[in-house]
């Protein structure tokens, strides 16, 4: 019988953990070579008795090493600040609010995935499920040095193959296999057994350049005595020794002294690149490309290899799905997660379905089948009326749902939502190219606090119709501007003042601040708009409180990340603008350069090749970025044949698309709906709502 620290999951008990009897040994650092390599390799692949713990040894060792450590987590961000969703019965129906809270959104679940995109670097994982209480609440990394992952064996004492337990296969332990997760193949390695020998070789570069820069990097000393004077000789040799650690010489008149000189001019060079060679391999065996890593790289060269990159992280999602959904899943349901066998857990993905498209779609389905009210608020952002909704299909004189028409409430909500809904309604034609600056970690500790404290002003009456809040204003153009950092290449400390590329930058800085202002005038509007009930009558805390919490996560999440994004687009295409004009004497023509490939949207692929002179009118409206997500770039030429347009077809871009935002300094342009104010907020709109917009240019 177990004791009663036991925590038992369904029938299933484990006292104590697992992690709780092994004995680890410590791994020890010391100088490392390419022999280590070897032989640490050699062990670890015995084909008779794998053991490896030197090559384990040599990973821990490794990687301190800056450039290694930022290539490995970069490729692990990738996949761990995507959020992780349940969809049951697998065909997308509305996501699980129990699996999601209690699973997939709680910080062991979020360590489970950082073990598991370890097995990128070290060949694989072995993590263990602590349940705490009865449900998982914890979970730890098995060291690794006590796994022998071809024979999925875990040795109590490392080192010591004859005791220890078996975690898959025929042996596998009943009182812990339940609870031991394997990520990874039985004789990967990891992408450390590649990188290692460049991370040595780096090493001894740095010593070598070390010293070079000891024996030449400070100027060498000669003092001359009189051969017959000794006491000359001594104090000029005390001299010299207390001057500095600079070498020297004492030699006696007549004497001379030669060098060969090896300091020469770029001499130091070499060991620089050696270095610069190693970073390069280390990057291109983690992320595919050197170029979204190391600045120097052209714009339409760094999008090229973005999007490789985008691509791997892609694989390493869908490889990590495959684990989720068959190991993990099958082991939480034999403890107690029974909901879970009726999903598939999936990484978020952006609906790329226009707006109006997806409510046609919806309605019949709704006419088919009954559809849970929740989605509904959800997919369109839509508050909750006060009291409680029947469900769509719930119509006691229409119990089968048939030709029943989709009402929804609180329209005055809708307006600007369905504008703005359409408007980014194709965010990107691959949305898994987007980067999410707001996850939910940064959302619980940033934004959540400030959208607390505003609704509790909005219904107290502090905080009044047609108002902006600054603390939320600030906190969205900090965001924003990253964005625009991010694309442009640096902040103001990489340029220097008053030159082209920092006028551009404070113009783009001023405008995400404008854009902010408003935006967050337009994100309190909504909120304030649903304080009254239908019949006037205010809300109380907790109603409203809910009705105005899809609002914070349309305008300060799902919205905020889509303009993040466009930030970081226009930005790029803005520094290239400074560029274009600075060389249009000699490089006088553009010409519209397309991405080439299968993904590229037609409307775009109808301005591929085609050469306008710099100042042309042509690229007032498809100077890029042409759409979100769009990966066209110019190409400057210093001759060409301009293309006649006569008989030529162009596309209708949106509003938002149709101008150079690089041309006008902005990322947003005027177009935008969030400038759309109502009558009686126009002359405080006039002043930007009363919030301070930094204008460097005036300086």
């Amino acid at each position: 019988m177990a004791d009663s620290k036991n925590a038992k999951i369904g029938k299933s008990y484990i006292s104590p953990t697992l992690n709780d009897k092994l004995y680890v040994n410590m791994l020890r650092m010391g100088s490392k070579g390419i022999g280590t390599w070897k032989n640490a390799i050699d062990i670890a692949r015995n084909p008779i008795q794998p053991n490896r713990r030197y090559l384990i040894e040599l990973f821990e060792d490794i990687k301190i090493d800056a450039h290694l450590e930022a290539v490995m987590e970069k490729r692990s961000i990738a996949i761990t600040n995507k959020k992780v969703l349940f969809h049951p019965n697998n065909e997308g129906g509305t996501i699980s609010e129990s699996v999601q809270a209690n699973i997939l959104e709680t910080p062991w679940f979020n360590e489970l995935l950082k073990y598991g995109t370890e097995q990128i670097p070290f060949g694989f994982s072995v993590v263990e499920l602590i349940p705490v209480g009865g449900v998982i609440q914890k979970v730890a990394l098995i060291p690794r040095q006590n796994v022998i992952p071809e024979r999925s064996f875990i040795m109590l004492n490392a080192g010591n193959i004859m005791d220890g337990i078996y975690y898959d296969g025929d042996n596998a332990s009943p009182e812990y296999s339940p609870y031991l997760l394997n990520f990874g193949g039985k004789k990967d390695y990891g992408k450390l057994m590649t990188v290692a020998q460049y991370v040595i070789y780096k090493r001894g570069g740095f010593g070598d350049w070390s010293q070079f820069a000891e024996l030449f990097g400070m100027p060498f000393r000669v003092g001359k005595y009189d051969p017959y004077d000794d006491v000359s000789r001594q104090k000029l040799y005390s001299a010299l020794d207390q001057m500095g650690g600079a070498g020297f010489a004492v030699i006696p008149n007549g004497a001379s002294l030669e060098f060969i000189q090896n300091a020469q001019a770029g001499q130091s060079d070499i060991y620089k690149n050696l270095v610069n060679i190693c970073d390069e391999q280390i990057s291109k065996s983690f992320l595919g490309n050197t170029m979204t890593t190391d600045s120097g790289s052209s714009h339409s060269q760094s999008e090229t290899h973005k999007d490789s990159e985008e691509e791997l992280n892609v694989s390493d999602m869908l490889k990590l799905e495959y684990q989720l959904n068959w190991d993990f899943k099958s082991k939480m349901v034999n403890l107690g997660a029974k909901e879970l066998s009726q999903g598939k857990i999936q990484f978020e993905k952006t609906q790329e379905i226009p707006l109006d498209k997806q409510i046609e779609i919806d309605m019949q389905v709704a006419e088919q089948v009954p559809i849970a009210e929740e989605y509904w608020y959800s997919k369109y952002g839509v508050a909750k009326p006060d009291g409680k909704a029947k469900p769509i299909n719930a119509d006691p004189a229409n119990p089968k749902g048939q030709k029943k028409k989709l009402q929804l409430k609180s329209k005055s909500l809708i307006l600007l939502n369905s504008s703005i809904a359409d408007l980014y309604s194709h965010v990107c034609d691959h949305p898994e190219h987007n980067l999410s600056i707001v996850t939910l970690a940064s959302k619980q500790e940033a934004i959540d606090p400030i959208w607390n404290r505003i609704v509790k002003g909005i219904h107290s009456g502090e905080i009044k119709p047609g108002s902006v809040d600054p603390e939320l204003f600030k906190w969205t153009a900090q965001q924003l501007f990253k964005g625009v950092t991010k694309g442009f290449g640096g902040d103001f400390d990489a340029f220097y003042h008053d030159d082209p590329d920092s006028n551009m930058l404070a113009h783009l800085e001023t405008n995400v601040h404008v854009f902010s202002a408003f935006k967050t005038y337009q994100t309190l509007r909504q909120a304030t708009d649903q304080l009254t009930d239908k019949d006037g009558n205010v809300k109380s805390f907790a109603q409203f409180r809910n009705d105005v919490s899809a609002i914070n996560d349309q305008f300060n999440v799902n919205w905020l990340n889509t303009e993040y994004n466009q930030a970081i687009a226009s930005s790029q295409m803005a520094s290239l603008w400074v560029d274009i004009e600075s060389n249009a004497d000699a490089l006088p023509l553009l010409k519209y350069h397309t991405a080439g490939d299968g993904r590229v949207r037609p409307a775009h692929a109808l301005l591929a090749g085609i050469i306008k002179p710099v100042n042309d009118e042509f690229w007032n409206s498809y100077y890029p970025p042409n759409d979100w997500g769009c990966r066209c770039d110019v190409i400057q030429l210093a001759e060409g044949d301009v293309t006649s347009m006569k008989g030529r077809k162009l596309p209708t871009l949106k509003p938002m698309f149709d101008s150079n935002t690089a041309k006008q300094g902005v990322v947003f342009p005027e177009k935008h709906p969030y400038y759309k104010v109502a009558k009686e907020d126009k002359e405080a709109a006039k002043n930007n709502f009363g919030m301070d917009i930094p204008d460097k240019n005036k300086k």
